[in-house]
């Protein structure tokens, strides 16, 4: 097939031969003019299936990509579930410590009141509060 490529090597050789042969150069332009055409006629449809396959391939990679995608966010929304479970388990998990070492604080403050108090010191809780300063207004 004749391309472009041929076209535009036949081109600078033109003004040569029309100089050679002066009598033959009486329509230069339209012969030029037809010659690209006619490559021009010849290459359009070979220029569009490449493209329609190019559409295609396209396509498809598109299409790959859009499956590709729903799986990933699949696999994400299933590691946000199993992570929501794992948190509900350590919180769980937290309370019940937290539970545990609240009561082993009162037993701890139960074994303080009853070793201090026969001593003859006051219990814990029930300790006067700390003197303040009196204030100098009048009353």
């Amino acid at each position: 097939l004749p391309s472009v490529s041929h076209f535009s090597a036949f081109c600078p050789s033109c003004p040569v031969i029309w100089r050679i042969y002066p009598n033959c150069v009486s329509y230069p332009f339209i012969l030029m003019n037809l010659i690209l055409s006619c490559i021009a006629a010849l290459q359009a449809p070979i220029i569009m299936m490449s493209q329609n396959r190019q559409e295609e391939k396209d396509r498809q990679r598109s299409e790959n990509d859009y499956l590709i995608n729903l799986k990933a966010e699949m696999q994400i929304r299933s590691l946000n579930q199993k992570m929501d479970v794992l948190l509900e388990e350590q919180i769980k998990t937290l309370f019940e410590t937290q539970e545990k070492q609240f009561v082993l604080l009162q037993e701890i403050k139960q074994q303080l009141d009853t070793i201090l108090t026969p001593s003859g010191a006051l219990p814990i809780s029930e300790s006067p509060p700390p003197k303040t300063p009196h204030s100098t207004r009048p009353p």
